[in-house]
């Protein structure tokens, strides 16, 4: 008998008996046939010689009629033939990832017990990259050992081979129209991008852009899909290969919005003086606006009008009404439309009084006040009233002005000329009252008219003397004026002092006479232009007419004389013309000094010690 090889021993199942009469047959019970193999052999199988007294042969009652035979028995043969096994490479599936993929797994039927076929002893054949088919397979199907433990049994096997198949699958891709949003600019804006899903392209793959037509284009506010045409023309690549084939493209749509602008309308303002006109603001400025587009001017209301001074909002009305053109279409709603407001401002203006510039002789009456207002408009009038500081010498007075009232009321604060809130703002200037002094003359006790000055001069300014007419006196003759009635010589004289200074009141200059020959005189020392009071000589005793041709030099070591005025000298009634100055300098270093001076126009006279001339 023939069997396949398994895992266990196999008995030989059977025995064939030849010889027996009709209805006799060997009892199965008695007949015990021996033999058994594993692996792929032949095996001998008997009945053993210990077994064979015990075959027993039974007619068709069940009598024992072994008797009637002579038995011999014959060996038979146990074949154990190789079992079919299959080994077959394994099929796999996957998506295109840009990944090279090898089968290396098998799988096995036809294995018995513990046998295990050898992993290492088979090779596995079948990788791919891209997108298709290859058929995997056993390769060199002879180098594979089955083991059962560490015990080789291959030869208990028939080994077959079979095929399996790797799949690579077009991965599926998206090609998405651009979505974008663009701000209302008056141009038209077209789709040019487009995007694929996330992880959709192995790396190095790319959609080349020429290939991939866009649709899609918006101008006016609103939105408007946007698609991929003609997608059997896309090409995915990799460098200069073409990849397209490994991918499955479908597309999507996006969308091209355009947004309203922000248009702002924004109320001008305007600051006016007042003037006593109402002002409105009816301009605005408009920012926003795209090229060809413009405000409807005559669809925009501004609120704001002021005629005093405040400040009031000029605002944009009813903004819902307001249209934007573009030349004679309705461009409005293009943009999103805001205002803001001007402010229209009335400032104050600038009144200002100004007291006059006043004289007056001292001892009269003030003069009546007045004043120039400069600014007033539109009738309005204000009420002021002057002061003065008080006094009567001649002097400069402050003449100040104080508001006592308007007209309009609002039209100023009398308490605060430059209060805010009022149409005006007060400036105010202070005048000037100048009290001049006069001078008059008495002839005190003389004959003739008596000079006049109707001139009135302030205090410190210089008034010339009149000297003519001058006044007869028996026996007496003028010399000039005095501020002392009872005088015996004359301040102010011709040829003296002809001038005075006005001193706070008014002067009265009396006559002074003279009935006597005799006067008197001096002579002043000056050192480097400073005079030296301590040396001054005095003359007295001078007959008035003599001429004095000599004088008393008082050159100082170190210096030598300059020079010498009022020399000769011809004595006149008053004394202080009657004076000789002599005038020295100091001697620089190196000049050689003949010590002695001779006074200039000495004539005759003797040289005295210290006395030099040059």
């Amino acid at each position: 008998q023939t069997l396949v090889a398994v895992a266990a021993a196999q008995n030989l199942p059977s025995y064939i008996v030849s010889g027996l009469v009709a209805g006799d047959e060997a009892d199965a019970d008695t007949v015990k046939v021996s033999g058994t193999g594993r692996d792929v052999n032949q095996y001998e199988t008997s009945i053993l010689a210990a077994d064979r007294n015990a075959v027993t042969i039974l007619d068709a009652t069940g009598k024992n009629v072994t008797g009637n035979y002579s038995i011999s028995y014959v060996p038979g043969i146990l074949t154990i033939a190789a079992k079919r096994l299959i080994i077959k490479a394994d099929s796999e599936s996957h998506v295109f990832d840009g990944n090279t993929y090898t089968v290396t797994g098998f799988t096995v039927t036809g294995l018995e017990g513990t046998d295990q076929v050898n992993a290492a002893t088979v090779t596995v054949t079948g990788s791919r990259r891209n997108a298709g088919r290859t058929t995997t397979s056993i390769a060199t199907p002879t180098k594979i050992r089955v083991l059962d433990g560490n015990k080789d049994v291959t030869k208990n096997y028939a080994i077959d081979t079979a095929t399996g198949a790797l799949h690579i699958t077009p991965k599926p891709i998206t090609i998405i129209a651009g979505t974008m949003t663009y701000q209302f600019d008056g141009a038209t804006h077209t789709i040019t991008t487009f995007t694929t899903g996330a992880n959709d392209l192995v790396a190095g793959d790319v959609v080349n852009a020429n290939t991939v037509t866009l649709s899609g284009s918006l101008r006016d506010v609103g939105v408007t899909t946007t698609s991929i045409q003609q997608p059997q023309n896309i090409r995915i690549v990799n460098g200069s290969a073409d990849m397209t084939a490994n991918y499955t493209i479908g597309t999507a749509e996006g969308k091209l919005s355009i947004t309203p602008k922000p248009l702002v309308i924004t109320a001008d303002s305007a600051t006016h003086e007042f003037d006593a006109t109402q002002h409105a603001i009816t301009t605005f400025t408009v920012a926003g606006l795209v090229s060809g587009d413009q405000v409807d001017a005559s669809t925009v209301t501004i609120d704001g009008t002021r005629r005093n001074v405040g400040k009031t909002p000029a605002v944009v009305l009813n903004e819902t009404a307001i249209k934007v053109k573009n030349g004679q279409a309705d461009a409005t709603g293009n943009y999103s439309i805001s205002t803001k407001p001007g402010l229209l401002a009335i400032t104050p203006r600038l009144v200002t009084i100004t007291p006059g510039q006043f004289t007056k002789i001292n001892g009269s009456p003030d003069p009546t006040w007045t004043a120039t207002v400069e600014g007033l408009v539109g009738g309005d009038v204000v009420k002021y009233a002057f002061s003065r500081v008080a006094g009567e010498d001649n002097a400069d007075y402050p003449l100040q002005v104080a508001i006592s009232g308007f007209t309009p009321a609002n039209a100023g604060d009398v308490a605060d000329p430059n209060a805010t809130g009022f149409n005006y703002r007060i400036v105010l200037k202070t005048g000037n009252l100048r009290i001049l002094g006069r001078v008059f003359y008495d002839f005190n006790g003389g004959d003739g008219a008596e000079p006049v000055d109707e001139k009135g001069y302030a205090f410190g300014e210089s008034a010339q003397i009149l000297f003519k007419p001058q006044p007869t006196f028996t026996n007496m003759k003028f010399v000039g004026w005095s501020e002392d009635q009872n005088a015996d010589r004359a301040t102010y004289r011709e040829g003296g002092i002809t001038k005075l200074s006005m001193g706070k009141t008014n002067v009265t200059l009396y006559a002074v006479y003279s009935g006597n020959s005799i006067s008197s005189g001096r002579v002043e020392y000056y050192y480097d232009d400073e005079l030296d009071a301590s040396l001054t000589h005095v003359m007295n005793n001078l007959e008035i007419g003599s001429v004095i041709n000599s004088y008393t030099g008082q050159r100082k070591p170190g210096y030598r004389l300059l020079q010498v005025n009022n020399l000769p000298l011809t004595v006149t009634e008053d004394p202080e013309q009657n004076v000789i100055r002599v005038f020295y300098e100091k001697i620089e270093t190196g000049v050689m000094l003949v010590d002695a001076e001779i006074p200039l126009g000495a004539g005759t006279a003797s040289l005295n010690v210290g006395e030099c001339i040059e």
